[in-house]
């Protein structure tokens, strides 16, 4: 199970989705029969996020959601705070701007207790796709922090979740134009982390 669980790891990373697909199911099956209920959640998240990367957003949702149902009944706040922001993230991409929000908003309030600043700046560019068709210069600006404190951090974001952010930045800055998008970004490359996440959730109504 652990094996198929780290291939899965591996075909994600590669961006090779059939693969990780693959092997995250078989790892998820052999986990249901070991009653391991963590990695049955585990597997179940990752097979959400590769079903959102292939576009199937449907399938994402249902498996998160089964996923969000594990983590409550274990009482694993971390992990669903994580699987409630990518929940976000599927309704933001089936144009469901409201859901999403309170999603994000939901995630964050799970995941204020955390320590991984990097973990925590993941939470803030979740929140910065919401406004990129609506409010461009606060996306600017919460993609231009994110950017900075991953430097900051040493964070690199994974191939997959830049895809998705890069897709957001370039609304935004098709929305504002070069000049001030830049000038956004580089107000929000100034932020602190927690300034970042304020901003991010002032989104919120």
């Amino acid at each position: 199970a652990y094996s198929h669980g780290n291939l899965g790891l591996v075909g994600d990373a590669e961006g090779d989705y059939p693969r990780a697909r693959e092997h995250y199911g078989r790892a998820l099956d052999l986990f249901r029969q070991m009653g391991d209920q963590s990695f049955v959640g585990f597997m179940l998240h990752n097979l959400g996020l590769i079903a959102s990367f292939e576009g199937d957003l449907e399938r994402a949702t249902a498996l998160y959601e089964e996923a969000l149902a594990l983590a409550r009944e274990r009482g694993d706040q971390r992990s669903e705070a994580m699987t409630l922001g990518n929940l976000g993230q599927a309704a933001l991409a089936q144009g469901d701007r409201g859901r999403a929000l309170a999603l994000q908003r939901e995630a964050r309030a799970r995941g204020r207790q955390w320590k991984d600043k990097s973990s925590r700046a993941k939470g803030v560019e979740s929140l910065a796709s919401s406004p990129a068709g609506t409010d461009p210069a606060r996306a600017a600006r919460l993609f231009g922090a994110v950017a900075a404190l991953r430097s900051r951090f040493g964070n690199v974001a994974a191939p997959n979740d830049r895809e998705i952010s890069d897709r957001y930045v370039a609304v935004a800055r098709a929305a504002l134009g070069e000049a001030p998008f830049a000038a956004a970004w580089a107000a929000g490359a100034g932020m602190t982390l927690d300034e970042a996440i304020v901003a991010a959730l002032d989104l919120v109504p």
